[in-house]
């Protein structure tokens, strides 16, 4: 990363500067048809996902057809009984119900044998989804999907699809659909170019801005702050939406969180859900410390794990474990209704490429999918060691290094005014990933707080290098360092100091 690649994001913020799909085939097919069964009064139900983009996808599409004062249905998988996307059994429910066309949000692009299902019953299906496609496509003309469209050229979220759907109906851009789509950006790691980093940007400003009501008091019953962050986005309020579908295996904990999210105000009702989705929260925690490792499989490549764990936390541990080790990870954990059979979950840093994985499944795979550094699978116990060995292959080979650019500083600009520079270029995630500083300095201005934490103050005070590592030069040491690390802001006694956080460094002779 340069200053110039920096100065190239600074100001895409504005929804105006958004690439729009109104007049590709793809959407404009889904459009018609959703303006088929409102003309026609037709019965519409909205078909999720359990994850927050799933969730967000269906609480935009519910509200925007409830601001045209239509009442269609939605429901909410639970990942334990039904699993990922659509099924025939909810398929005949929907039929004995009298439903006559089916959305499928953050789902339903691979499952070609439940939609051709759907089509037998006389039911129309309409997919919005950002999953990778294969050569085989559903049987549906109304598919809205941004790999099909080529209306950008990288990943989004469903959320997002979906937002447009609903600013083509509202003929604006809701500020709490905002909301909802770029949460669920961060919340699915998409990445942060263009439209995504647009929606994101503003997601924050509407919500520090009293536009999701809601969403600031489930952040505040974790954090006190009167200010969010980008990073309280996804611990305060992603975390805590997930976590109901993480740990319970019933559909009404889910569906009850899309309930939330539709009321963008603090109610009563709100309230009584955000309790629910606290005490979920706290059944994940605990869920966590009581699981064990049954297995693991690790060589300089990768690590393949198999936890006695629930198989809704196995993303949740492949991140944990992928940012500790920074390497590809593989958690599997047994399926609950069935000991034999092994739900996993893949993450990989960005130097690294799933598709080609996801493209071309392994035979003994009984199902996969997912995008570039994410992908969850299920396999039979007895081929865990096979996989093991593929997976070693796979990433052996596919790996593709990443050139790391250091941007220079002098120790005298860490200051707070340069903070609030450095900030306009949030937030760094996938596809723009936090920048690393180098600072060249003597160590005049040494202070060991410990033997494996020393500071090194710049002369006003207002900036410091803490290095966390083992330090034993003397400060008298004539000798210049380089020092590289992120930066950060940090807070004591109402003093804010601009941190470069480094645990490594040369001596430069």
């Amino acid at each position: 990363m340069s200053i110039d690649d920096l100065k190239r994001r600074e100001n895409i913020s504005s929804l105006d500067n958004l690439q729009l799909p109104y007049n590709y085939d793809g959407f404009k097919k889904v459009i018609n048809r959703l303006e088929t069964a409102i003309l026609k009064k037709e019965k519409i139900i909205i078909y999720g996902d359990y994850d927050f983009d799933g969730i967000s996808s269906t609480a935009i599409l519910k509200r925007m057809f409830s601001s045209l004062s239509i009442d269609c249905g939605f429901f909410i998988p639970s990942r334990y009984h039904e699993g990922y996307g659509l099924n025939k059994n909810r398929i005949d429910e929907f039929k004995n119900k009298d439903y006559q066309l089916i959305i499928c949000v953050d789902n339903g692009i691979s499952k070609i044998d439940e939609i051709k299902y759907a089509n037998s019953l006389n039911m129309d299906v309409v997919i919005i989804d950002h999953h990778t496609i294969t050569d085989n496509l559903p049987q549906t003309p109304y598919i809205f999907h941004q790999q099909i469209d080529k209306f950008i050229a990288y990943n989004c979220s469903a959320a997002s699809l979906c937002f447009f759907v609903s600013s083509y109906f509202r003929k604006k851009f809701d500020e709490y659909d905002v909301v909802l789509a770029g949460l669920a950006v961060l919340s699915d790691v998409m990445p942060l170019v263009h439209n995504n980093l647009i929606v994101l940007r503003n997601a924050l400003f509407n919500i520090n801005n009293y536009k999701a009501g809601n969403l600031f008091e489930l952040a505040s019953s974790m954090i006190k702050a009167k200010t969010l962050t980008f990073d309280d986005l996804s611990t305060a309020i992603i975390a805590q939406i997930n976590a109901p579908g993480r740990v319970r295996t019933d559909s009404l904990s889910t569906n009850n969180v899309c309930r939330f999210l539709l009321d963008d105000k603090v109610t009563l009702k709100t309230k009584k859900y955000i309790l629910d989705i606290n005490n979920a929260q706290n059944e994940k925690k605990e869920a966590i410390k009581k699981s064990n490792v049954l297995n693991s499989l690790v060589n300089e490549y990768c690590s393949v794990y198999l936890l006695d764990a629930l198989t809704g936390l196995s993303g949740l541990f492949a991140n944990l474990y992928m940012n500790k080790e920074n390497k590809p990870i593989v958690i599997f954990s047994p399926l609950e209704t069935d000991n034999e059979v092994l739900v996993g979950s893949i993450r990989v840093p960005n130097n690294y490429s799933l598709l080609p994985l996801i493209d071309n499944p392994k035979k003994y795979f009984i199902s996969s999918g997912g995008h570039q550094n994410a992908m969850g699978l299920k396999i039979y116990k007895k081929d865990l060691l096979k996989f093991a060995t593929d997976f070693t292959m796979f990433v052996s080979t596919s790996k593709n290094e990443v050139i790391k650019n250091y941007i220079e500083i002098s120790i005298e600009e860490l200051t707070y005014a340069n903070y609030l520079i450095y900030k306009r270029f949030e937030p760094f995630s996938f596809g723009f990933e936090k920048p690393l500083f180098k600072v060249t300095t003597d160590l005049h201005n040494l202070r060991r707080i410990s033997d494996k934490v020393s500071v090194i103050n710049n002369d006003n005070l207002e900036g410091k290098i803490t290095f966390f590592g083992d330090f034993k030069e003397n400060k008298d040491d004539e000798t210049i360092y380089e020092f590289i690390g992120e930066l950060k802001l940090e807070s004591y006694y109402n003093k804010k100091t601009f941190s470069l956080i480094s645990n490594s460094y040369s001596k430069i002779e």
